[in-house]
């Protein structure tokens, strides 16, 4: 939907004041059809569900769903009981908003926009805030001083400083990953549409060198596998002499055409982007049960 990573068509709120009166138009647009398929699969997964047979899809379902649920009472115990709709509902959120932006015309995942992960920390830390002080008051802060006091008094600072930067690096952590996969796309299409050929005398060196570390290694496998009278292991040795010849052929052929050699990249990112949205959205839900583990405890001293 966007050229250009970081750059967003607006939506213009003039009952709103600056700098609250622009929202990222696609990026608005992307998440409320996010939440859409999020209701529309587990609506329809619930009302489908099996009686006597359950199919795949359902163990893999429910594998997710014990898993988290079982996460989030082992950490937190029976406190955690009641937060455990909100872990997996976070879980699945987080995951289709990192991985929406592979699907094909969408083209990009509204956790690469800050402001997206901003409101998901943002909304998270509230929250844990808000049940620290229904479960102990305002006495719930007493855990930024540690004891004893004579220590907790100087290193008050600190620990503000920890409780305040929890937002900005749930926010960052998944804004950065969630981009970086982004900007790794539109690099491999620049360089695939630039036409970029690798001139003579780089990749023939390249080659050249590989080739013969190849023949060193399989010499120095060779001769341990004789001293040890066992079989040589020459895999690795086969595959890097196999990268030097065809560096060397390219490059006698005319040059090492990069950009025709990028093209099988983009499937690489698509997986690799894949993986990192599923980790990126484990990482948030179980970071955030972890800073439940406070506001949820009988007491808050340490």
């Amino acid at each position: 939907m966007q050229e250009t990573p970081g750059t967003h068509p607006l939506w213009h709120l003039p009952f709103l004041p600056p700098p609250f009166n622009t929202a990222h138009a696609d990026t608005v647009v992307i998440t409320w059809l996010a939440m859409v398929l999020a209701l529309v699969i587990v609506g329809l997964l619930a009302a489908t569900h099996p009686i006597t047979v359950v199919s795949k899809r359902y163990s893999v379902m429910e594998l997710v769903v014990g898993y988290l649920a079982e996460t989030t009472t082992g950490i937190l115990g029976k406190a955690g009981l009641p937060f455990v709709p909100f872990i997996i509902s976070l879980f699945v959120f987080i995951l289709l908003l990192n991985e929406i932006g592979l699907f094909p015309l969408i083209g990009r995942s509204p956790t690469a926009d800050l402001n997206t992960t901003a409101a998901l920390a943002i909304t998270t830390i509230l929250l844990i805030q808000l049940v620290g002080i229904r479960n102990h008051g305002l006495g719930y802060y007493k855990h930024l001083v540690i004891k004893p006091l004579f220590l907790g008094i100087p290193m008050l600072p600190i620990t503000l400083i920890d409780e305040l930067a929890r937002p900005v690096t749930l926010a960052m952590r998944l804004f950065g990953n969630i981009f970086a996969g982004e900007i790794l796309l539109v690099v491999v299409a620049a360089v695939i549409t630039a036409g970029i050929v690798l001139a003579f005398h780089v990749p023939i060196v390249i080659g050249i060198s590989l080739v013969v570390f190849a023949l060193l290694v399989a010499g120095l496998q060779s001769a341990r596998a004789r001293r040890q009278k066992t079989a040589p292991r020459l895999a690795l040795a086969i595959l890097i002499f196999a990268v030097g010849a065809v560096a060397t052929g390219l490059s006698l052929a005319g040059g090492l055409p990069i950009s025709k050699i990028a093209v099988v990249a983009p499937l690489a990112i698509y997986f690799f982007n894949l993986i990192i949205g599923a980790i990126q959205a484990a990482v948030f839900t179980l970071l955030t049960i972890a800073y439940l583990i406070t506001p949820t405890q009988e007491t808050t001293e340490h």
